[in-house]
């Protein structure tokens, strides 16, 4: 047991003296290159070295950027490097000329001196494979397989952050050569809008001698950010359609903020100076809420109203495409509210006026965009030739026989039983035939009480008549006078019936959504239509 815990202490003791971990300080390139391939290849080489370096065991790089203090004593004292790397890259006769030298900082011998010639003409990037395995050879005393990395960002040409097994390297594109091989982590991130964000991310396999291609895109704007953009431009226009002056300027103060560093997606430029027309949607705004509090009946006037202010917009502007949002939105509302309209009289089979309205509203197409032109006109288009097509299938004159004829008899019935309740004598009938009942009992002659039995019972016979014909021509009158108007009327209106059915079928959202405007309050109306209207352009977008 003792000699046990001799040996754990040992290897705890001794262990850590053979594990001990090297640190190199890679030392500012020293290159005076202005050739378009020479610097690319020195960018290439530095990635490479600061990659190749993390990557290999009981190694840890320290990085002296170039700016910073190169004095070697100092960089000793504060930094503590065992190495120091040293990294030349120059013209040469038939090329380039590249040379590593690896300082041992506890004598200042030289440990090694590598020096290659790399040919302008015969792929320059392989050629740095023998020079840098040769320098990872003397750092580590590993024998390593090189190959090549290709980095491409096929998006927004915005500041990134490349990190391949969790080394940064930067905002780095092109070739990355050479690397060791093996398989790897790779991410690249942004700081957006005061966040880190991991744009994308997978695995790389580095092979020898060969090309391996990272490929990404830095989008515009994430999902995510199109998002939070959208939002508070609906919160713009909520704020202006109530009113709320100090809302608008903490958004648009909120909104400048946002925009005031781009690098992470330079086309995000056109965003800023939005901001001032946030206090210009006061008067969008309440022209917005009109159109909202006034669905059940809408001002014609609307329009040139919505052209007034559409005059009034400052042109080429950052905050002009903000503004036409603003007022197509009131556009699009309002040419919704009236189509629902049209539609409403559809439902109540007034096609000829239904048609009219909706023809009316084709100036209000130059206040609303694409999508909506695009759906307005379908949907003028389908109803005009549904209309066309069940006007051609005109009722003829047959149709109406039985209708006609269920709406006279209707009308008979109903004079018969006016004629039959006005001269009813049943009673008197029948009050005559009791007067005459006890005669025929006190009656002894046979045939006198005969007669009189006649008399009796064709007294009764005619109150009953009466009362039969009295009651039956009311009620086959009264049934036949709600049902015949309504067989001729359903004749009658039978193209407007299928011409509905149609457009139900048809636009099946519209539809809805009319038949749900319809059904609430104004009050009501005008906190369910945003939401409505907001849904329905989705809708088309999507289409």
């Amino acid at each position: 047991m003792k000699k046990v815990f001799l040996s754990v202490i040992f290897f705890l003791l001794v262990f850590p003296v053979f594990s001990k971990e090297l640190r190199v300080a890679v030392m500012p390139f020293d290159t005076d290159v202005r050739e378009p391939q020479a610097k690319a290849i020195v960018s290439s080489l530095k990635n490479a070295i600061s990659l190749d370096l993390m990557l290999l065991k009981d190694v840890i790089p320290i990085e002296i950027k170039k700016g910073e203090d190169t004095d070697v004593k100092k960089i000793i004292e504060e930094k503590n490097p065992d190495r120091l790397l040293y990294t030349a890259f120059s013209n040469g006769s038939e090329g380039y000329v590249i040379s590593f030298t690896l300082i041992n900082t506890d004598d200042g011998k030289v440990l090694n001196n590598i020096e290659s010639n790399i040919s302008r003409l015969d792929s320059p990037f392989e050629q740095l494979e023998t020079a840098v395995t040769s320098l990872i050879k003397a750092i580590s005393a590993e024998q390593v397989e090189m190959g090549r990395v290709s980095v491409q960002n096929l998006g927004e040409r915005g500041k990134y952050n490349l990190v391949i097994n969790n080394v940064e390297l930067g905002e780095v594109s092109g070739i990355i050569a050479p690397v060791i091989s093996g398989t790897y982590d790779w991410r690249v991130e942004q700081f957006r809008f005061g966040k880190q964000v991991i744009i994308e991310k997978g695995k790389i396999t580095v092979s020898r001698g060969a090309d391996s291609v990272i490929s990404f895109s830095v989008p515009v704007l994430t999902d995510e950010e199109k998002s939070y953009i959208a939002d508070i431009k609906e919160k713009a226009v909520s704020a202006a359609i109530s009113g709320d002056e100090r809302g608008l300027r903490e958004l648009a103060a909120e909104w400048k903020a946002m925009f005031s560093d781009v690098s992470f997606s330079p086309s995000l430029v056109v965003y800023r100076g939005q901001e001032k027309g946030f206090l210009l949607l006061l008067e969008p705004g309440k022209l917005k809420k009109y159109i909202e509090d006034t669905a059940l009946s809408p001002d014609p006037f609307v329009p040139e109203r919505i052209g007034k202010l559409l005059s009034e917009v400052p042109p080429d502007t950052p905050y002009t495409s903000l503004l036409m949002d603003t007022l197509f939105s009131c556009g699009e509302e309002y040419l919704l509210i009236n189509v629902y309209h049209a539609l409403r009289l559809f439902e109540l089979y007034r096609p000829g006026e239904a048609l009219g309205r909706l023809k009316a509203l084709r100036p209000v197409l130059v206040y609303v965009s694409e999508s909506w032109q695009l759906w307005y006109e379908r949907l003028v288009f389908f109803i005009e030739k549904s209309d066309s097509r069940h006007r051609e299938r005109m009722v003829s004159s047959l149709d109406f026989i039985l209708p006609v004829s269920e709406v006279l008899i209707a009308l008979g019935l109903d004079a018969a039983a006016v004629y039959f309740w006005l001269n009813d004598n049943s009673q008197e009938l029948k009050a005559q035939a009791d007067a005459l009942y006890p005669s025929y009992l006190a009656e002894t002659d046979p045939a006198a009480a005969e007669k009189l039995h006649r008399q009796i019972s064709e007294l009764y016979s005619q109150a009953n008549r009466i009362t039969f014909f009295k009651w039956g021509s009311t009620f086959a009158g009264g049934v036949l006078s709600v049902f015949a108007p309504i067989n001729l009327f359903s004749v009658a209106s039978a193209p407007q019936l299928e011409l509905w059915r149609d457009i139900s079928v048809i636009f099946p959202q519209e539809v809805e959504g009319m038949q749900r405007m319809f059904s609430l309050s104004p009050s009501r109306i005008a906190e369910w239509f945003p939401y409505h209207y907001r849904d329905f352009k989705a809708y088309l977008i999507s289409r």
